[in-house]
């Protein structure tokens, strides 16, 4: 199921800057992100592998120049690790288990 740039940012209490529309259906590592993926560059450790991938959008630390990445929009987490929490939460629903 897809969810918006926006609907990510706020069910991650985070802010997010330009295409606030767009829709994203997994996360993924920036190097192998595609153009329907969010990729993940919390720290900038990770920023130069948004160039080696296709991602429109990632998760970033305050701070990034993201639109220099390339990228038509950006959540800036400032916790990176409760960010990668919530993000997994609301892209996992998990197993799909019979009742009973």
């Amino acid at each position: 199921m897809p969810h918006s740039i926006r609907d990510i940012a706020s069910a991650l209490g985070a802010e997010a800057e330009g295409d606030l529309d767009l829709l994203i259906l997994r996360a993924s590592e920036p190097a192998s992100a595609g153009p329907d993926d969010l990729a993940l560059a919390m720290d900038p450790r990770y920023g130069e592998g948004i160039a080696k991938g296709a991602a429109r959008a990632a998760l970033v630390w305050p701070g990034a120049d993201w639109q220099a990445m390339g990228l038509k929009a950006a959540i800036l987490a400032p916790r990176g690790r409760l960010a990668m929490a919530g993000l997994s939460v609301m892209l996992d629903p998990g197993p799909a288990i019979a009742v009973g």
